[in-house]
């Protein structure tokens, strides 16, 4: 089984992050019981800078079928996540491969690859990597000194682009059965502490979970590549 037609070769894929690493699933529906882990953390500081954290984790047998030539994967060897990390005002703090092991729902141990990238930002809403990744990012302080965040997760850039709402929903019945506990999570972290949060469009049961200042959204493998309409996660904080 291959990736989806047009991604040979093609260099824009590494503009949708997450869509690389959700194609690298479904490349092994059928042979790994789970092999994804994707986390994107924020840190948004009062002046509009920010630390970002970036961690994408395989299971290692991807790599071993690759070598076995069972079928044309992309393995985290091919490619450098810090190159997305790149431009003005980025200053790269941080980057490493490591492996871990966790425990598939089977009970039996997987080993992991990740790879993990820590970068700051000048002024977050020019940071190149959203727009080329994901989606739009915006942040700002009211008159009254609280501050609101919008980040748009793009559908053509999650799941496969130009589904039907039934390709769609076959898509995620079989990702939500074999891979139940794969997911992508993303995570902000304000100036002043979150009073509400919430997620607008899309198709998704994930409820954002807020802890003071911080509030993390994890969605389900299944609801990243079955988006057929954009995801906008959005937060407010109180006044300060």
């Amino acid at each position: 089984m291959n990736e989806r037609d047009g991604m040979d070769g093609d260099r824009g894929w590494r503009r949708r992050r997450a869509a690389r690493a959700g194609v690298l699933a479904v490349a092994a529906l059928f042979v790994l019981g789970g092999c994804l882990e994707y986390e994107d953390e924020l840190t948004i500081f009062a002046d509009g800078s920010a630390e970002h954290r970036v961690l994408i984790g395989q299971s290692l047998e991807i790599d071993e079928m690759a070598g076995e030539g069972d079928m044309e994967v992309d393995t985290l060897d091919d490619d450098d996540l810090s190159e997305d990390f790149r431009g003005d005002g980025v200053e790269l703090l941080s980057e490493r491969r490591f492996t871990d092991t966790r425990t598939d729902p089977d009970g039996d141990e997987v080993d992991y690859e990740f790879q993990e990238v820590v970068a700051r930002y000048d002024r977050l809403v020019d940071a190149p990597w959203f727009e080329e990744n994901t989606g739009g990012i915006d942040f700002e302080r009211r008159d009254n000194g609280s501050y609101v965040f919008r980040r748009t997760l793009v559908a053509e850039a999650m799941g496969e682009e130009g589904q039907s709402p039934d390709e769609a929903m076959q898509m995620r019945s079989i990702i939500s059965a074999l891979f139940p506990d794969a997911y992508f999570r993303f995570s902000v972290e304000l100036p002043a502490d979150i009073s509400t949060a919430g997620i607008e469009g899309g198709e998704t049961t994930v409820r954002p979970v807020i802890e003071r200042r911080r509030v993390t959204w994890e969605f389900p493998l299944a609801d990243v590549l079955s988006a057929t309409d954009d995801f906008v996660m959005t937060a407010d904080t109180v006044a300060r």
